[in-house]
């Protein structure tokens, strides 16, 4: 990766700090199962409970089901899923409160602090 690449990650995660924390401001809570009504959102799902359980609960669903079909052999502590660009760790907690051993990444220095708390 040259200079300018790394760069423009920088830029990136910045980005993605600066928006993370701006929403958390307005009343945000990125957890899937507390994240309640928020009329800072605008035509987004995470504007209204229902919305985020529809989307999001279907990812986690559809996940869920796929794993365990295709692993069918193991138990969830044993299976590991890294989420790479896991933001600040929306879709990974609720894979970890399913039962699975769960690692999410993110260029994100806020979005990984977000998802540890």
């Amino acid at each position: 990766m040259n200079d300018l690449e790394k760069e423009k990650l920088k830029d990136e995660a910045k980005a993605f700090d600066n928006q993370l924390l701006e929403r958390i401001r307005n009343g945000h809570i990125p957890d899937l199962r507390r994240s309640g009504r928020c009329e800072y959102f605008y035509k987004n799902i995470w504007r209204d409970q229902e919305f985020v359980n529809l989307h999001y609960g279907e990812v986690v669903t559809k996940v869920t089901e796929s794993i365990v079909k295709y692993m069918d052999h193991t138990t969830k502590k044993e299976i590991r899923i890294l989420e790479v660009g896991c933001g600040p760790g929306h879709v990974s907690l609720e894979l970890s409160r399913n039962g699975f051993d769960v690692t999410g990444i993110d260029i994100s220095k806020v979005c990984i602090e977000e998802a540890k708390r």
